[in-house]
């Protein structure tokens, strides 16, 4: 069966009327299970200066019952970002955001799994703050970090379909936390109305290059797509 063709896009308003057409069709068709709007309940969990370096934890709701939780990182006493990245975790990616982080700030993460710390990695943030006027921010979708389900092959097929179910699947709606983790961190006074960069990595880059289609992104950095 050969695939339907579309005429060449020669101007920017036809770009727009098909691109407002394929996300309806996208939000119709794929992500059918996304829920309603409601409000994120965004709250400070904990926040720490270090070397030079604040970190700070924002708890949202992403959808009921999931509450995830927000990672920012920035030179300290900026108030005010001219960028801020995104970093979008999968299970390898949140094992290195914690080596990275608990180098300085094992204290306010000693809830999370202990894995060896990189000194070398935190050094490298840390000059980058010191250098620019960026921000790094880090969100676990569910079934990532905090929220893992039980890694047995079994246990996964069992939540797997259990989304299927509800009409959904576990990637639509993590695309639909990381939309959520978007919104929750352009809602921060520190990068509201900051550009916002979208970085991941495997299987999470499908899913962030997703999420960016239905919100404002600046840029986007995937990584074994």
């Amino acid at each position: 069966m050969s695939l339907p063709k579309h005429a060449p896009v020669n101007d920017k308003a036809e770009w727009e009327k098909r691109g407002d057409t394929w996300l309806a069709q996208l939000k119709e068709k794929t992500f059918r299970g996304w829920p309603a709007e409601m409000p994120l309940d965004l709250k400070q969990a904990w926040s720490a200066e270090k070397n030079g370096v604040r970190m700070t934890a924002y708890d949202f709701t992403s959808q009921e019952p999931y509450r995830l939780r927000l990672y920012v990182a920035q030179r300290a006493g900026l108030e005010k970002l001219d960028l801020v990245v995104l970093n979008v975790l999968d299970d390898r990616s949140w094992k290195e955001f914690l080596g990275t982080w608990r180098t300085k700030f094992a204290d306010e993460l000693k809830d999370e799994t202990a894995v060896p710390t990189n000194e070398e990695a935190f050094t490298a943030e840390q000059q980058m703050f010191e250098n620019f006027a960026w921000g790094m921010a880090y969100v676990a979708p569910r079934g990532v970090g905090p929220t893992a389900f039980d890694a047995a092959e079994k246990k996964q097929t069992q939540h797997r379909r259990r989304f299927y179910l509800l009409g959904q699947t576990l990637e639509g709606m993590q695309t639909w936390d990381v939309r959520r983790g978007i919104q929750a961190l352009q809602s921060l006074p520190v990068s509201r109305e900051t550009p916002v960069w979208l970085q991941s990595q495997r299987q999470m880059a499908g899913v962030a290059l997703y999420a960016s289609l239905f919100e404002k992104v600046k840029r986007l950095d995937l990584h074994e797509l």
